[in-house]
């Protein structure tokens, strides 16, 4: 049974390598975003009991840290909803050493590879477990929050507040970009099947028909 469950995580190690490779990284763009997003989430999964695991190292060692992204959404209705191919987190650049220092504990190490953010977002490091895990740490200033306030805003068409609001992964109480901010962190993305899906949430829940964590 060992060699078998052995030969099968090696199995799983050889594909993720190869899928995360140049040359297939193009062929990726080859194909519809749904299908790429299917294969990251089926090799690279980020379940829940692993997204709390980190969340919750990095919560210990009082990181300023911010949930964004899929699960980020799923916090915010405290449950998940979809499967995720990574965790997607939001710190000061001043944290930067000590979220390194974190997640090496926990398996975790930067990637070599370069790595580009968005329109608010530029600064992102990635973060790979050797089982397949995947971080997005996204460094922002407190200046570069004010252009996704802004977006948030202009959506809206009111005031935003700019402040993380209490969700709730795997009983784990963790910040998290609001619904009106994550709303407009989606603006200006070509987007799969299930951020669109996430998108038409984050709209309900910014514009208030339905109940968005708090603390």
């Amino acid at each position: 049974m060992t060699d078998v469950t052995s030969c099968g995580m090696t199995v799983a190690a050889r594909l993720r390598r190869v899928v995360r490779s140049a040359p297939f990284a193009v062929a990726q763009r080859l194909v519809s975003e749904d299908t790429a997003d299917l294969i990251r989430c089926k090799l690279f999964p980020m379940n829940r009991h692993e997204a709390r695991r980190v969340l919750a190292a990095l919560v210990a060692a009082a990181v300023p840290v911010v949930l964004a992204g899929g699960w980020g959404v799923d916090a915010l209705v405290g449950e998940q909803r979809r499967r995720h191919a990574d965790l997607d987190v939001i710190a000061p650049p001043d944290s930067l050493p000590l979220v390194v220092s974190t997640l090496a504990e926990l398996g975790y190490q930067q990637s070599v590879e370069g790595s580009e953010g968005g329109w608010w977002a530029p600064d992102k490091i990635v973060f790979r477990h050797a089982a397949g895990g995947s971080i997005d740490l996204l460094l922002l200033t407190v200046a570069q929050w004010e252009p996704l306030v802004r977006r948030a805003e202009m959506i809206l068409g009111g005031p935003v507040d700019r402040a993380p609001v209490l969700g709730d992964v795997g009983g784990l109480a963790v910040p998290c970009l609001s619904a009106p901010l994550q709303l407009a962190a989606c603006d200006g993305y070509a987007m799969n099947r299930d951020q669109r899906s996430d998108r038409r949430l984050l709209d309900r829940l910014a514009r208030g028909s339905d109940r968005e964590g708090r603390p």
